[in-house]
């Protein structure tokens, strides 16, 4: 699947996702809406050099798992780095499936909550705070996101923007 990430427009850092699984508490691990998406992805990627288990759940096994956990993760606003890196991930694969309406519904509205988190508004100062210097969280409106929390948390919350509005943009 990480091979295959920036085929999808995502990008993952493999070792930190990997890290994130084993040696996080749990309600910092990866939300299970964004590792269901990701095993969706799986399934879209495999190959007969690389099948999956005979056991694998259907794709639309996981897109159910992947709905209900973005449901579950927006009601409490609970890891919502992950449910716009699982939402934008959905998307991909629904636009892939020529499921265009459901699609441009998903990123849609994942484009309108990184507006309503601020994401749009990163500047020089978010940056400088991020990487260490002074925190002026005050000048900002209230937000679901907490303030960066370091350089690696600044690049997430860039990249899964600029993926979520160029995917709106190119369905729009």
């Amino acid at each position: 699947m990480f091979a295959n990430a920036s085929k999808a427009h995502f990008e993952c850092h493999a070792q930190r996702f990997m890290h994130s699984l084993r040696t996080q508490p749990q309600h910092l691990q990866p939300h299970p809406a964004f590792v269901n998406a990701m095993m969706l992805l799986a399934t879209h990627f495999a190959s007969p050099l690389y099948p999956l288990p005979p056991t694998t759940p259907t794709p639309e096994f996981f897109v159910a798992r992947t709905r209900y956990h973005l449901n579950a993760s927006l009601a409490v606003a609970d890891r919502i780095l992950d449910f716009i890196g699982a939402s934008t991930l959905l998307t991909w694969w629904l636009f892939q499936q020529g499921r265009m309406l459901e699609g441009q519904y998903e990123i849609s509205s994942t484009a309108r909550l990184c507006i309503n988190c601020g994401m749009h508004r990163i500047d020089g100062v978010a940056v400088r705070e991020a990487l260490g210097g002074t925190s002026q969280a005050s000048r900002s409106a209230p937000s679901l996101l907490p303030p960066p929390s370091g350089a690696n948390d600044l690049e997430l919350r860039i990249s899964r923007f600029w993926t979520v509005s160029s995917m709106s943009h190119d369905c729009g």
